[in-house]
């Protein structure tokens, strides 16, 4: 469990994933990455109690601040990857974060929190029975579901994540750059320009996190290497501004716009 270091208290959990080889920058030895986020949501009031205290230098964590947010990335090992969960901290007389203290319906709102593959069909007015999964889905909600659960009991579930294969991305292993000029030295395809729109690479916009090849920020093209992961905001709960968000898995930085 990470924690912040103005104050000590824990980091909510964002996400974990497990990396394909050629993503693990770190060595053979880690295999997945879990990422840590403050709150974004809320300001919480100041504590006297609680500070950050000294800690032992670990080098497969790494502090990043990005917009006045702080993110920890820490790298696991097999055997950490395969274990339970860990529990935060009840700290006396600290102020207790949202994501604990809430649900997250209240929380992260209905906007914000993945769906499921009813729910996704039920938004889509022309699937086939769309309304009338719609009207089932309300009909039987419980309203003690995941989403109302009390914050620490909601720690419990989790949404699985899964990895396929990019078929055809031709930007794989190419670092995206800003100006033509440099795209044309490594060989990277901006998805809007002209060779991009030819080769349909808009095709790949589809997506709640991606590992390298086509990028699609939401401003300028950070100056990153091709091992990187791009997430949304609904990838993990974060507030980007709406915007979306590129993490290099080897230089370990972090960029979001909106």
């Amino acid at each position: 469990m990470a924690g912040q270091h103005h104050n000590g208290l824990p980091l909510r959990h964002a996400f974990t994933v497990k990396l394909p080889p050629q993503y693990r920058t770190l060595g053979d030895k880690y295999v997945a990455i879990s990422l840590f986020v403050d709150e974004q949501w809320e300001t919480l009031p100041a504590s006297k109690n609680v500070a950050g205290g000294a800690r032992h230098a670990d080098p497969r964590r790494f502090d990043i601040k990005f917009m006045d947010n702080e993110y920890v990335l820490i790298w696991l090992t097999e055997e950490e990857f395969a274990a339970p969960l860990g529990v935060p901290p009840t700290i006396e007389g600290a102020p207790v974060p949202g994501w604990l203290s809430k649900s997250p319906l209240e929380y992260f709102g209905e906007f914000d929190l993945p769906r499921t593959v009813a729910e996704q069909q039920a938004k889509n007015v022309f699937s086939p029975g769309g309304l009338a999964v719609n009207e089932l889905l309300s009909a039987t909600r419980p309203q003690d579901g995941w989403k109302n659960l009390p914050g620490r009991e909601a720690l419990d579930y989790g949404w699985p994540i899964e990895i396929t294969l990019r078929e055809g991305d031709p930007n794989i292993g190419k670092p995206a750059r800003e100006f033509r000029h440099q795209n044309e030295l490594s060989g990277y395809i901006a998805a809007y320009s002209e060779e991009g729109q030819e080769q349909g690479l808009e095709r790949f916009l589809d997506w709640h996190a991606h590992l390298g090849g086509t990028m699609f920020p939401m401003q300028g093209y950070p100056d990153f290497s091709p091992y990187y992961i791009e997430i949304s905001e609904i990838f993990g709960g974060f507030n980007f501004g709406n915007g979306v968000a590129q993490i290099d898995l080897k230089e370990m930085k972090l960029e979001w716009a909106c």
